[in-house]
């Protein structure tokens, strides 16, 4: 799963290396790791979530396991709103103090990656669950189906839109398998017959 993940970060990176010039690609990194600064607390809440999912699980208490993600996910958005906002309203300014104005060119590529971020937030916790239920297989199947899907887009995206394509189909990669897992565990918690 980790493997996959990390071949998932790096393929835009990588196929636009292939398809674009190198100051697109320093553009695009720089862009890609303010990003990352959105889904700070989805990192620290995964690390407290799993004993609590382990201990609910095993005990079959749904009411628990329910209002655990429902938590979750509303502190993820939360810290992510705070987080992104000022990049999305004042992109600018934060790129050309970080990293000067020959940078700035990549506030649309910045805002694209960081509404892909938002939503990694939001349902990102969903790995986390299912990996602690047991579910393994089908949560690197789903990140799978993700990292395909940004593979494929990033090929017909780069070579007309540049780091804007490269953008779209990060975040798209990212807000696929993100979905996907938590249509999973939402089928898991509330139709499973071995809940009930």
């Amino acid at each position: 799963m980790g493997s996959i993940k990390g071949f998932g970060a790096q393929g835009d990176i990588l196929i636009l290396g292939l398809l674009a010039d190198s100051e697109e690609v320093g553009i695009f990194k720089s862009m890609y790791q303010i990003s990352l600064l959105v889904i700070f607390s989805l990192t620290a809440v995964n690390a407290i979530a799993s004993p609590y999912i382990v201990r609910y699980f095993e005990e079959k208490n749904t009411k628990k396991i329910k209002k655990l993600l429902f938590t979750f996910c509303g502190i993820n958005i939360l810290f992510a709103l705070v987080i992104a906002l000022p990049f999305l309203l004042f992109g600018n300014f934060f790129i050309n103090l970080i990293y000067g104005e020959q940078y700035v060119i990549g506030v649309t590529c910045l805002h694209i990656l960081i509404l892909g971020r938002i939503i990694n937030s939001i349902f990102g916790i969903s790995n986390q669950f299912l990996k602690m239920m047991g579910e393994e297989r089908k949560a690197t199947k789903g990140i799978l189906l993700g990292t395909l899907v940004g593979v494929v887009l990033n090929i017909g995206l780069i070579p007309k839109y540049g780091i804007v394509g490269a953008a779209i189909a990060s975040s798209l990669g990212l807000i696929t398998w993100n979905l996907y897992l938590f249509r999973i565990l939402v089928k898991k918690i509330w139709f499973s017959k071995q809940w009930h």
